[in-house]
C-alpha cells in the first residue's frame, strides 16, 4: 500500500495567497479559481486508486479545514504540514508518513490535474526495482516524487521554485548511490497557456478519471477565452 500526500508543497487557493505566473495577466481572484478546481481533481483521482491512501496536507496550517471542505469526502486522512523550508517541510512530511505506518510514499502536487490513472500505476509499480521514482515537468519542476523508504538527500541542495529542481533532485541521488526511475515528463498548471491543454487533456478522461473535472472544465474554458 502506498502513502500519497495529496496536494503537497502547496498554499490553500485564495486569492494572493498563491504565487503564479498566471498573475498577470490574469487577477489574482482568477488565479485561485483554478488552483482550487485542480486541487479537487488530484484529490478525487488519487481517492479512486485503490492502491493509495490519500492525505491531504497543505499550508498555513490554520487553512486546514478549509482544504478538507475544499476537497470534500475524496480523503481518507487530513494531515497538517510541519512549517520551514520547502526541503525541511518535505522532509519531515516525507519520514512522518514513514513513521506513520506507509510503506511507501508517494509526493503529489495540487497543480498536475491530468494525470491518467495509467501514470500513477507506473509510478506505483516502478518503487518495485528503484528507491525513487520521479515525474519531471516541463517547467523544470516534478508532479511527483516517490520512496520506499526515507531519503532526505532528495530534497538537500535544492533551488525550490526554479528550473532545475528535477535535475538536481536527480543529482542528489546519484550523489547518495539512490537508484531513481525516470518517469515521463509531464506539465502543470504554471502559466496561461496551460489552461487551454489542461481542458483538452481532462475532457478526454475516462468519465472514471473525468468525475470532478466534468463539472468544472467550464471554468478553465472561460479563463482560456477571455485571455
Amino acid at each position: 500500500m502506498a502513502l500519497a500526500t495529496a496536494p503537497t508543497f502547496a498554499k490553500y487557493p485564495e486569492p494572493g495567497s498563491v504565487k503564479t505566473r498566471m498573475v498577470p495577466p490574469l487577477t489574482p481572484e482568477q488565479a485561485a479559481a483554478p488552483r482550487r478546481l485542480t486541487s479537487m481533481i488530484v484529490c478525487e483521482q488519487l481517492a479512486r486508486h485503490d492502491r493509495i491512501v490519500p492525505v491531504l496536507m497543505g499550508t498555513p496550517d490554520n487553512r486546514l479545514s478549509d482544504f478538507a471542505r475544499l476537497v470534500g469526502h475524496t480523503l481518507k486522512e487530513y494531515r497538517s504540514r510541519e512549517h520551514g523550508a520547502p526541503g525541511r517541510r518535505l522532509t519531515n512530511a516525507t519520514v512522518g508518513a514513514f513513521e506513520g505506518g506507509a510503506q511507501r510514499v508517494i509526493l503529489f502536487g495540487a497543480d498536475s490535474p491530468t494525470l491518467s490513472e495509467a501514470m500513477i500505476t507506473k509510478a506505483v509499480d516502478q518503487l518495485d526495482a528503484s528507491d525513487a521514482v520521479l515525474g519531471p515537468c516541463r517547467d523544470g519542476g516534478y508532479y511527483l516524487l516517490a520512496m520506499r523508504r526515507p531519503i532526505v538527500a532528495l530534497f538537500d541542495r535544492i533551488d525550490w521554485g526554479g528550473r532545475d529542481v528535477s535535475q538536481q533532485t536527480v543529482d542528489r541521488a546519484d550523489e547518495a548511490g539512490i537508484k531513481v526511475a525516470v518517469l515521463e515528463e509531464w506539465y502543470d498548471l504554471d502559466r496561461l497557456d496551460d489552461l487551454p491543454r489542461a481542458a483538452n487533456d481532462l475532457a478526454a478522461m475516462s468519465p472514471a478519471e473525468g468525475t470532478a473535472a466534468a463539472g468544472n472544465l467550464a471554468l478553465l474554458w472561460r479563463l482560456t477565452k477571455e485571455h
